[in-house]
């Protein structure tokens, strides 16, 4: 998958809004890759033999020079623009969280628009990669029921803010070392990074909700610092936890 390919190489060549009337459509191979997100309607898809239904909160990519056939129903979508991307395999990824990424999308967009910033642009796009990775939830085999306790455990105790790893290390008889490569193996990113994810999502869905000030959930989602969780949120999702409020 994209978001797991560690050797991906690519140049932004646009970012912008698209609108596709209904329609069947025959697309010759074009010269760039594309990372679309749809936002409204369908985009019927068959690439390289593999049908694709891309319906809002869908992550597609199509490679360069790859031809395909679409059928478009409604369709809306938010689209970056590769040019030199060595990533070959076409496919459509669903998203369970849809806002994070949206506004990740339509932060990026607002970026290349406003300030044609490449660097900052390309930036985005590996934090979108890295928040479709996080969010995918891997199959963990029985033989590591112990290590999916501890996953439990963490993900109801994640807001307070003395959780650690060597709190849940020490309740459940397990070593720093061991945990670690079970965070690793299964989810590929570190303790810190899967407990920041947890408190990140919690923390999104109460500001988009906005019954309640910055600081109290700042502290509800395990945060002890509100100047710093104001920071945290700016630098993950390009605005401020007022922002989101409204």
């Amino acid at each position: 998958m994209i978001y797991n390919f560690d050797e991906l190489n690519f140049n932004v060549m646009s970012v912008d809004e698209f609108y596709h009337t209904n329609g069947n459509f025959k697309v010759i191979g074009r010269a760039y890759s594309a990372l679309s997100l749809r936002t409204e309607g369908e985009g019927r898809f068959v690439i390289n033999g593999k049908r694709f239904i891309s319906k809002p909160g869908d992550v597609l990519f199509i490679p360069n020079n790859i031809p395909y056939e679409v059928e478009y129903v409604n369709s809306k979508s938010i689209v970056f623009h590769f040019e030199n991307c060595n990533y070959t395999e076409a496919e459509n990824i669903t998203i369970s969280n849809f806002a994070p990424i949206k506004i990740l999308f339509e932060n990026a967009m607002k970026e290349w628009k406003t300030r044609f910033c490449i660097n900052g642009t390309k930036s985005a796009v590996y934090n979108i990669l890295q928040t479709i990775a996080d969010e995918k939830t891997p199959q963990i085999g029985i033989e590591d029921k112990l290590f999916i306790d501890c996953v439990d455990y963490i993900k109801a105790s994640f807001c307070s803010p003395t959780l650690s790893l060597k709190q849940v290390c020490k309740k459940f008889f397990l070593s720093e070392a061991t945990l670690r490569r079970k965070f690793q193996k299964y989810y590929n990113v570190s303790f810190i990074q899967f407990l920041s994810r947890l408190r990140f999502d919690k923390a999104f869905s109460m500001l988009l909700e906005g019954s309640e000030s910055v600081s109290a959930i700042a502290h509800a989602c395990g945060f002890e610092d509100e100047k710093y969780f104001s920071r945290a949120i700016k630098k993950k999702f390009g605005v401020s936890p007022s922002s989101l409020m409204h």
